[in-house]
């Protein structure tokens, strides 16, 4: 396993159920998570053919969702619980937090290259903690081409962060904001639930 993914197992005790507004709000992303693994029926007919091809170009794909919030907002415990539909589902996840992957990548430059290309390719991607620490420009560079191929082939993708989406956009990359922004966005609010319960 590299660098600090997390496993299914990790993910036991948390339910998209635990979340019933957000989920209602992520909807158009779990259905496309769960839609991709489902095999595509071959139409039978010219007009099945052409109602499908109908359907798939005015079909956006909800290849990203996108969870911004404040410090404690439950951001993560979400991503971990459609982690975890995920796995019920069969669908392989990979889980990096994004300031140990940074700090890790730059420690260990030989492997970058490979855990680079598994997290553009991997069927389901969260990267938690974006921008949690300063970003360098190579770092930067890096995340940005992870992102455009993962949108280029509609892989599923989860992020997390404490920026807004305009913080993104000024502080980050707006190329980036802009991608992103493309599947579902989910504000998580900014009051720390930590310590409540």
């Amino acid at each position: 396993m590299d660098f600090n993914c997390i496993t299914p197992q990790d993910a036991r005790g948390f339910s998209i159920e635990q979340y019933p507004r957000w989920s209602k709000i992520a909807k158009p992303f779990l259905d496309y998570l769960v839609e991709e693994k489902q095999p595509a029926q071959e139409p039978q007919t010219i007009s099945d053919l052409l109602a499908a091809a109908v359907t798939q170009k005015n079909k956006k794909p909800r290849w990203s969702l996108l969870l911004t919030g404040g410090v404690g907002t439950g951001k993560s415990c979400f991503a971990t619980a459609i982690f975890q539909f995920a796995a019920q589902a069969g669908i392989r996840g990979l889980w990096h937090d994004f300031s140990k992957l940074s700090t890790q990548a730059m420690m260990d430059f030989a492997r970058w290259p490979g855990i680079k290309s598994q997290m553009e390719r991997w069927p389901f991607l969260v990267v938690d903690d974006v921008a949690s620490t300063r970003m360098t420009p190579w770092i930067l560079e890096q995340f940005e081409a992870i992102i455009l191929a993962r949108k280029r082939n509609n892989l599923p993708t989860i992020i997390t962060t404490n920026l807004t989406v305009s913080d993104i956009g000024s502080q980050i990359d707006p190329r980036i904001s802009s991608r992103l922004v493309d599947g579902v966005v989910l504000q998580a609010g900014k009051n720390d639930l930590r310590g409540r319960f």
